[in-house]
């Protein structure tokens, strides 16, 4: 607490060899003199180390730490409590210990979130399948926050999402491994035994539109056709039952994913107009 001016004059009229008023006569001097330079720049260095809880009597103050949420919003943590910054209400506090001690772990990522639905298939992936695709997600996590939430969203209705098509777990294991291995690693795309020029394609697809590919594949997957910009449509093979039709490359070599996109870029070049011609 700050000294009022009745203790300041009190604390120099107890300095030894200091009468009363030469404390006042002190006191007054002062309060008239400018500031040098020098003191002034420590008392604004002062002031900027209290504002930032740098000084050693803000020691024992509860820290304030900024960060932004993953929409760009401001997070102010203070005393384990956060306060989310929302421009159209006002801020909500959430305790954020106590929250991550409800479930014993921290917020569930993307990749957390695929892999806990692809848990559920029968059968669960195994230990080395996990492995491989958590390398996979992590090359995915490295591309933009636009094309990598895009990706997720194809990944996931592959994964666990309602099909047309009546996917079994089996189908949706294999689409979803092969299309995050492609995404990761195009140069693994294989021909079968069909010309180049539909493996190129998709590899193209796979390495410089990445979103758009896995939009495709997630379409033909689960909704058993795809539409062009243009308006042509195509359809993903299937069984006699309607379901999506399981792998048919003589070769087997190539992925159903694979299958799936290449067979679409043959139905699309048969239905363009220069190829009809």
């Amino acid at each position: 607490m700050a000294l009022d001016n009745k203790e300041l004059t009190t604390e120099f009229s107890e300095s030894p060899g200091q009468t009363l008023d030469e404390a006042k006569a002190m006191e007054c001097a002062r309060s008239g003199q400018e500031q040098p330079p020098e003191l002034k720049d420590q008392a604004r260095q002062q002031e900027e180390r209290r504002g930032l809880g740098r000084t050693k009597s803000s020691e024992s103050l509860p820290r304030v730490e900024w960060s932004y949420d993953d929409q760009g919003r401001p997070v102010i943590e203070f005393s384990g409590k956060q306060a989310l910054h929302k421009l159209d209400s006002t801020p909500t506090v959430t305790d954020s210990k106590a929250k991550t001690a409800e479930n014993g772990k921290k917020a569930e990522t993307e990749q957390d979130a695929l892999l806990n639905k692809m848990e559920k298939l029968n059968p669960p992936l195994s230990l080395p399948e996990q492995k491989r695709l958590r390398a996979d997600l992590a090359e995915i996590d490295k591309l933009p926050e636009e094309q990598r939430q895009k990706i997720y969203k194809s990944l996931e209705k592959i994964a666990h999402g309602q099909a047309d098509t009546r996917l079994t777990d089996q189908q949706r294991r294999e689409l979803v491994m092969s299309l995050a291995h492609q995404i990761a690693h195009p140069e693994s795309i294989k021909d079968g035994e069909m010309t180049g020029t539909p493996a190129n394609a998709e590899r193209m697809m796979a390495s410089g539109y990445p979103e758009y590919y896995a939009d495709i594949v997630a379409k033909l997957a689960t909704d058993g056709t795809y539409t062009s910009s243009d308006g042509r449509t195509v359809e993903a093979k299937r069984d006699g039952e309607g379901r999506l039709a399981g792998k048919s490359d003589p070769s087997s070599q190539r992925s159903l994913t694979s299958e799936l996109f290449q067979d679409a870029v043959v139905q699309l070049r048969r239905s363009s107009p220069r190829h009809r011609s």
